[in-house]
């Protein structure tokens, strides 16, 4: 089959080039032509073909620090970009006691936008939440921060619980994992709240540790001393951060980045909520 550009033909039906001469220019695209795809009166080479494939490979960038993110003018606008947000995760709870009882921190929150670089302003300030900061006397967990961008919100996990068991006291609420918001109509979302920790009910219960999660944070092990002493793991995140580990006998181990939260501790210092995080992939 010929191939013609403004109806003179340039490749014949035997896969010839031919009156290249008549075509503006020299008949190839430049680099700059292949890269811009704008023009439709140039013959693209297999090294034009790959030089203008090279400007459209995905990019990610990961934000971990909150600041101002600056678009790419240069690139094409139509692209779609991929927004990911994580909550921070909060610190687990400590209570170093012998009858003490203490759960994670819960897991941050996930939001997910798919829209185009078009519709981003040219600069766009957002906020990467903090994990919540361990507990070095007893009492409750802190909260994770914030992660913001775009109009999203990917809240943080909530502090771990804790308390002294006795004949009115046999129980521990576990933290509940933090929330996600949207916050503004694009193509796609996806939003996923932050895994919650475990419940310790009674002192000598079996106590599951957190489940497993699939992005979002994960929340952290739960500490018992109270009866038969017991330290759970964290939870576990596919793509997301882990929970850290419970301990009753030193530091309870930190969350993972992005969003895990911190193991308990019924002995020295709970474990830190992880940071959130921002990732952009322009597709």
């Amino acid at each position: 089959m010929a191939i013609q550009i403004s109806g003179t033909t340039v490749i014949d039906n035997s896969r010839n080039l031919t009156n290249i001469e008549s075509v503006a220019g020299n008949g190839i695209a430049t680099q700059a032509e292949a890269e811009a795809g704008t023009v439709n009166n140039q013959i693209m080479t297999p090294l034009r073909t790959s030089q203008a494939l090279a400007t459209r490979n995905p990019t990610v960038e990961t934000l971990t620090t909150s600041g101002t993110y600056v678009k790419d003018l240069t690139l094409d606008q139509e692209r779609s970009v991929l927004i990911e947000l994580w909550g921070a995760g909060g610190s687990g709870g400590r209570r170093a006691d012998s009858d003490g009882m203490a759960v994670g921190g819960g897991g941050g929150a996930y939001v997910r936008l798919l829209t185009q670089l078009k519709f981003l302003g040219t600069s766009e300030i957002y906020t990467i939440g903090s994990g919540g900061v361990a507990r070095t006397t007893n009492g409750t967990g802190a909260t994770g921060g914030a992660t913001t961008f775009y109009g999203a919100t990917a809240n943080g996990g909530a502090g771990g619980s804790q308390a002294v068991w006795n004949n009115s006291n046999t129980s521990v609420s576990g933290a509940s994992g933090g929330s996600a918001i949207r916050g503004i109509s694009v193509s796609f979302d996806i939003t996923f709240s932050g895994g919650s920790s475990t419940s310790l009910i009674l002192i000598n219960n079996p106590v599951n540790d957190p489940g497993t999660e699939l992005i979002q944070g994960a929340a952290g092990g739960h500490a018992r001393r109270a009866g038969t002493d017991t330290a759970g793991l964290g939870g576990v995140s596919t793509f997301g951060g882990n929970g850290g580990a419970g301990s009753t006998t030193g530091n309870a181990s930190a969350g993972v980045v992005p969003g895990g939260g911190g193991g308990a501790s019924c002995s020295l210092n709970s474990g830190a909520g992880a940071n959130g995080q921002v990732r952009i992939t322009i597709l």
